[in-house]
């Protein structure tokens, strides 16, 4: 058989069903002896339908409400009174709630240290009068807590409250050190918080270092 060159021929995919094609010679060769089975019947081509993958979807603004506009916050942005006195609160509970806990937790110890019968209500009380005390601290100090002045102060002042209390640990009778050690061990718990870091090591090592001084 010779070969086979179909012409050069540009249709569209509306045009007619091809019946014969040209070979190398020129001579018109039918489709049909060229189809395996010589149905020489051709379907035009289907037209492919152009799927976009980019679907029409609005912006969050439009397809959902904004949340940020029922937030209770003024204009500005700024956060109202009102969430600046719950924040204000919520800072307030987390420190002073663990300290009054503290404060309960060395009484008790104290009180089974020395095996001495307690109630309930006397240790609620005592809670309750030291959470006042921390609060009214807390309010005044912490606002200007960060300031060298008062920091320097408060490191004395645990120096001056960690001595004294090694100090009635040791010599005391059991009365005055189940009295004095749970209030003032939780103001230093308290100012250990309210001191950086260096400021709270270097009245720890200062309280240690009298102590060992005044053992020797």
């Amino acid at each position: 058989m010779a070969s086979v060159k179909p012409a050069l021929k540009t249709t569209t995919s509306n045009s007619p069903p091809i019946a014969s094609i040209t070979d190398s010679s020129g001579n018109a060769v039918p489709i049909s002896s060229l189809l395996p089975n010589g149905d020489p019947s051709l379907s035009p081509r289907k037209k492919s339908k152009s799927v976009s993958f980019h679907e029409d979807t609005k912006p969050p603004s439009e397809e959902h409400p904004t949340i940020a506009g029922n937030a209770n916050v003024t204009s500005s942005g700024v956060p109202s009174a009102r969430e600046e006195y719950a924040f204000l609160l919520l800072e307030y509970s987390m420190v002073l709630v663990p300290l009054a806990s503290v404060h309960a937790v060395l009484d008790v110890l104290v009180y089974r240290q020395y095996q001495q019968p307690m109630t309930f209500g006397d240790l609620t009380r005592r809670a309750l009068v030291a959470f006042g005390v921390l609060f009214v601290l807390h309010s005044t100090i912490h606002p200007t807590h960060s300031s060298i002045a008062v920091q320097m102060i408060l490191m004395f002042v645990a120096i001056v409250l960690g001595t004294y209390l090694v100090h009635a640990a040791a010599v005391s009778d059991y009365f005055a050190v189940m009295k004095q050690a749970p209030p003032l061990g939780t103001l230093l718990v308290w100012l250990a918080l309210e001191l950086e870091y260096y400021w709270s090591i270097v009245a720890a090592v200062t309280v240690g270092f009298i102590a060992w001084c005044v053992r020797v």
